[in-house]
């Protein structure tokens, strides 16, 4: 058994770290090279039998618990069914969007049920968080790589919305500069070159991506990380931080002397589409919440949604499985029960992280705190990426995961 725990959580990592370290995004073929059918693929696969694996291993054992903890997420895996089963019977004529809806969500419950089984073996957050940094170093990597060889056949590159390149996958860079800023700081477990080396990376990224989010929340977040430590920061590592700015803000300059795009989104908050705006997003999210009131059970997966424009009118020409507002999607489709425990899984997670920085007063907790808040912002107040993009929803339940199973009993 010690054996198979040991390549269980093996398998998992590696699954992980492949998930974040790949750019998988519509915007490219790399998605399509690792799709089974639709947007079913190997990791849904690979993860489902894991997920059967560890059941399995537990009704053997006879170690399957019942207690108040295990029964949320056991009432989460039967809303998810029910979702599905009610989406089969609203769309029996578009079966592969109904899959493809809850392809992703089932995702989320693979990785948040395997980290809680009983033949998971936890691991330290900090080492979740540096091989998340190094995935993510790596992806940043190929991303750039594949805007420089954008005429290379085999990456089936394309732009969207005005010119941007990259995909959901980007906004992982909020959670890994300010890790990587943070173990500067006061760790200093990642050597200083890589820092600057993925700090450039996520740059040119965001910029590439003409993100005005990313760079708010990274900027936001650094001021956050540095006001309760102010006292303890030497003159040397202000020096450094400075430089790295300032050599940040020089690149940029000179990036937007060639695309100012991205400057109007930071300025004016106004961008290519008049459904992408700060405006459309909030009467979007009004115009579905009056919707999820009056619908409790919600539409169920498969049904297709739309942005609303500021004179609240449909924009027919954005027809997809999902508008910029995780909450307004997962509720709309869901329902009440299937959105209230989504949305408590993580911001429990919140919580409990408070909880942890109080009782060991180890600043870290507060750290990821700070992180999970700031995903919520950006990918599922102002995107639903937490949803439908890979590395989000992988990293986001994976630490919900982690998070989840040091205060609580195994469910399998």
């Amino acid at each position: 058994m010690k054996i198979n725990r040991i390549n269980f959580n093996k398998l998992f990592w590696i699954i992980y770290f492949v998930m974040i370290a790949l750019p998988l995004h519509a915007s490219n073929k790399l998605i399509s090279y690792v799709s089974i059918t639709g947007m079913v693929s190997i990791f849904h696969v690979l993860l489902g039998g894991m997920l059967i694996y560890a059941i399995a291993a537990a009704i053997k054992s006879h170690k399957i618990s019942i207690e108040k903890n295990s029964f949320l997420v056991y009432l989460f895996g039967i809303t998810l069914i029910v979702a599905l089963i009610h989406g089969i019977e609203n769309h029996p004529g578009n079966i592969n969007a109904v899959i493809g809806d809850f392809s992703m969500y089932f995702l989320s419950y693979a990785i948040f049920s395997i980290i809680n089984s009983r033949i998971f073996e936890s691991v330290d957050l900090r080492w979740f968080f540096k091989i998340t940094f190094y995935a993510m170093t790596i992806c940043l990597t190929i991303n750039i790589l594949m805007y420089a060889t954008s005429g290379f056949s085999f990456w089936g590159v394309s732009t969207f919305g005005g010119g941007r390149f990259g995909g959901g996958y980007v906004s992982l860079i909020v959670v890994t500069v300010l890790y990587g800023v943070y173990d500067f700081l006061y760790e200093k477990t990642i050597n200083t070159k890589i820092l600057i080396y993925h700090i450039v990376l996520a740059i040119i990224s965001s910029l590439l991506a003409q993100s005005r989010t990313h760079i708010i929340l990274c900027a936001v977040g650094c001021i956050l990380l540095l006001i309760p430590f102010w006292k303890k920061i030497s003159s040397a590592i202000v020096l450094k931080v400075f430089i790295v700015v300032v050599i940040g803000i020089i690149g940029s300059m000179i990036f937007l002397k060639g695309d100012s795009n991205l400057a109007q989104r930071l300025l004016n908050m106004d961008i290519t589409s008049n459904t992408e705006t700060t405006e459309s997003r909030m009467i979007t999210w009004i115009f579905y919440w009056n919707r999820i009131k009056q619908n409790p059970v919600g539409t169920g997966f498969g049904e297709t949604m739309y942005n609303i424009n500021p004179s609240m009118t449909y924009a027919l020409d954005t027809a997809t499985y999902n508008v910029d507002n995780a909450f307004a999607v997962v509720m709309y489709k869901g329902g009440w029960i299937f959105g209230f425990l989504y949305f408590m899984l993580i911001f429990r997670a919140v919580y409990r992280d408070i909880i942890q920085l109080k009782r060991s007063g180890d600043k870290f907790y507060a750290l990821v705190a700070i992180l999970l808040l700031m995903m919520v912002v950006s990918t599922m107040i102002m995107t639903s990426q937490v949803i439908h993009t890979y590395a989000i929803n992988t990293f986001m339940w994976t630490l919900l995961g982690l998070n989840n199973r040091n205060t609580r009993r195994r469910v399998y």
